[in-house]
């Protein structure tokens, strides 16, 4: 029986080791400060070890692991070694911190034990429960504040915004402001969309103003439907590899969006607003002369079906170089010298504001 308990606690350990490994790197990453304090106890459990020896034989394990984890997410970089170092003694001591909490506990419940040393490893263990516990919290949060910052953000919504029809998402942490924060939607129109942050008993902060009546929400919305239609239109004419061009409009260009916009309202590629158009995708080419005329003949086929853009992006890129070009206009486009500004613009000599940059794929 014991022996099926050690073994069903080591499995079980090394399973939730791989999953805090899994999250290095995601949003979910802060989790691990708890779990791998779990991982320790488990893990403790399921070996006779002593718990330093346990965690020389682990770090190795753990380093593997977070270096391959890496490598398969990010491939080769600068740093990935010193960053699996990084990881691996945080990890280390979080589950050395984890095993040394459950043998603490262990010893103040053995009747063997001296009662003085009991209850030092009693209170040792409790400080350090409570410590990670603590930890946590300023990481994480934890669901009761979540769940109270739910409910006070649900008044607050239903009291500054009675007639919207707007539901609030399950608050959860900010690490960043130390905060909770929802998500505030409507189900129906999609500009409707804002937060609301809760710290310390109170309503901290509500973007409805900034994207909402702004019209953020809605220009970043047309931006997208406008980039939709473009690739489709791009991918038709020129058939481009990894095509992943796209549109914005310029957030801070009009001083009369209440008179032009509503929110909900449908795309119109004639909107009075200043737009820019950035091209990117791979092309086997680096030339300045074929990329040139590449983008004369985009700004030809675009305007000839009404979409008209201020400003001209570049991003090209093949398995050996990448060029970025920025800043070109319509007058640059069609002056007949496109390519020599772009040199000109490599070069860091350009009077015509064009930016030009190449630079290697290779690690």
């Amino acid at each position: 029986m014991k022996l099926t308990i050690q073994k069903g606690s080591l499995g079980l350990g090394l399973v939730l080791l791989w999953v805090g490994v899994l999250n290095t790197g995601t949003d979910s990453l802060f989790y691990n400060s708890l779990l791998f304090p779990i991982v320790g106890a488990f893990l403790r459990i399921g070996t006779v070890l002593p718990v330093l020896k346990m965690l020389v034989y682990l770090m190795s394990t753990l380093f593997a692991l977070l270096l391959g984890w890496e490598l398969i997410q990010s491939g080769i970089y600068s740093g990935m070694i010193s960053f699996s170092i990084f990881m691996t003694m945080t990890y280390a001591a979080l589950i050395g911190i984890g095993a040394l909490i459950l043998s603490c506990f262990r010893c103040l419940f053995n009747q063997t034990v001296n009662w003085k040393k009991r209850s030092v490893l009693g209170v040792m263990g409790t400080f350090l429960l409570l410590w990670i516990l603590a930890g946590a919290n300023s990481l994480i949060g934890n669901p009761f504040d979540a769940n109270k910052a739910t409910k006070a953000i649900e008044g607050y919504v239903e009291h500054q915004y009675p007639k919207e029809d707007l539901k609030v998402k399950e608050a959860t942490y900010v690490f960043e402001t130390a905060s909770y924060q929802s998500l505030i939607y409507h189900e129906e129109n999609e500009d409707l969309n804002f937060s609301v942050s809760y710290q310390n008993g109170e309503i901290v902060d509500d973007t409805y103003e900034s994207h909402v009546l702004s019209y953020f929400n809605t220009l970043k919305r047309l931006s997208a439907q406008y980039s939709i239609l473009v690739n489709e239109l791009l991918n038709e004419k020129f058939h481009l590899k990894e095509n992943q061009s796209f549109v914005y409009y310029d957030f801070d260009a009009v001083d009369y969006m209440s008179k032009i916009l509503e929110l909900g309202m449908e795309f119109d590629e004639t909107l009075p607003i200043s737009a820019q158009i950035t091209l990117q995708f791979t092309l086997e080419t680096q030339s300045i002369d074929e990329l040139s005329d590449f983008i004369v003949s985009v700004f030809e086929v675009l305007e000839e079906k009404g979409y008209h853009f201020d400003v001209y992006h570049l991003k090209a890129q093949n398995q050996k170089e990448c060029i970025w070009i920025e800043s070109i206009t319509p007058n640059d486009i069609l002056s007949g010298q496109l390519a020599a500004r772009i040199e000109a613009g490599l070069a860091n000599v350009s009077s015509y504001g064009i930016k030009t940059n190449k630079s290697s794929n290779k690690f």
